[in-house]
């Protein structure tokens, strides 16, 4: 669990075109990741996608949080 703080703490810090960067690279990893797994090639960690798929909420919640100020 104190992972995930330090993670938010972390991202809370990026400016809004840092984590636009950093959320459209989670998607591309997401996207590539799905594309091993449906040509049932050998996915080499497949708990990322459940890492990936928080990370990409996490940056969500604070691009709402920031368009809503």
């Amino acid at each position: 669990m104190v992972k995930n703080k330090t993670v938010t703490k972390d991202l809370k810090n990026l400016s809004d075109i840092e984590l636009q960067d950093k959320y459209l690279s989670l998607k591309d990893e997401m996207f590539q990741l799905k594309i091993q797994q449906v040509t049932h090639q050998k996915v080499a960690n497949p708990m990322r996608f459940g890492v990936i798929r928080k990370d990409i909420a996490r940056i969500q919640t604070l691009m709402n949080e920031r368009r809503k100020k």
